[in-house]
């Protein structure tokens, strides 16, 4: 950016910034193996600019989530994802719904693999 002066002089300034959602979810995506039990996950769901509620999460869940009654800026969320909702490579969104004005529902995409894949051990 450049300021000028009276008397042609000027300044030179560099500005950097980035550009954040109201309402953020970590992980932004998981992957998980194919399994015949049900796999716990944990999602940390943060406002940057004002307390919110959970008001509701879908998707592939072995239980149903019970909606926080207190506003806070971070929601630590222990889910159990139902393995019989995914089918072989299947991908699903869980979505957050928040009373956020601003941003209501924030997602997390959902990846289960078989045995062999997902890079891991």
């Amino acid at each position: 950016m450049l300021f000028p002066w009276p008397k042609d002089r000027s300044r030179r300034f560099v500005f950097r910034w980035e550009v954040t959602p109201s309402v953020a979810a970590a992980p932004s995506g998981i992957v998980v193996k194919r399994s015949a039990c049900d796999t716990p996950v944990e999602i940390v769901v943060t406002s940057f600019d004002r307390p919110v509620r959970i008001v509701g999460v879908e998707g592939p869940l072995a239980k149903p989530f019970v909606p926080t009654t207190e506003a806070k800026q971070t929601h630590r969320l222990s889910l159990i994802l139902d393995s019989a909702a995914f089918r072989r490579h299947a991908v699903r969104d869980l979505i957050v719904t928040t009373n956020h004005p601003d941003q209501p529902m924030v997602s997390v995409v959902v990846l289960q693999t078989t045995e062999n894949e997902g890079g891991g051990p």
